[in-house]
């Protein structure tokens, strides 16, 4: 059988090609950390949330535990910018080839130019492993943080930039 969603398909093949090991999950469409609590395989531990953000014509990637709240004020400070706001859906498509909700670290296969740097908050460099939607929203691959910083980045030409942005708030989703 030949799978509909050829674009996914050839990120994850690009993963494999890397030698990252993963855990592939199919699953429905999901445009929230809260949609994705509910999907059977769900680990809490390895929940991201990635933000499409940009401050005027500079463009980047946040991530951050699923269960963080953003807070635009405390990114600006901790990355010395000034103002933060979200970027726009159609250069998330330009830039990366994805759509709000699917986005993740994995789209940086698509920014050839480097037009999207990437920040990670502190507390995902401590995690484990992290699920990543391959430009979709309904897979997601389970990939150790390990591989994402010494594998993928350096193959895709990116670097991260790690950001403490306070401990996370365990009410708050």
């Amino acid at each position: 059988m030949v799978d509909p969603n050829p674009v996914r398909e050839a990120v994850i093949e690009k993963i494999r090609d890397m030698g990252i090991p993963f855990e592939r999950h199919d699953h429905a469409p999901v445009m929230t950390i809260a949609a994705s609590a509910e999907l059977e395989d769900y680990c809490e531990a390895c929940s991201v949330k990635t933000l499409f953000l940009r401050e005027k014509n500079r463009y980047f990637l946040l991530m951050l535990p699923g269960a963080k709240r953003f807070q635009s004020k405390a990114l600006a400070a901790a990355a010395g910018m000034k103002h933060v706001s979200f970027g726009s859906p159609e250069k998330l498509s330009e830039y990366l080839g994805t759509y709000p909700g699917a986005v993740s670290c994995l789209a940086l296969l698509n920014d050839t130019e480097h037009h999207v740097e990437l920040f990670i908050d502190a507390e995902v460099l401590d995690m484990e492993k992290i699920d990543c939607h391959p430009t979709t929203n309904d897979c997601s691959l389970r990939i150790a943080v390990k591989d994402i910083l010494t594998v993928f980045l350096p193959a895709v030409g990116h670097e991260p930039h790690p950001v403490e942005l306070g401990r996370r708030d365990p009410t708050s989703v």
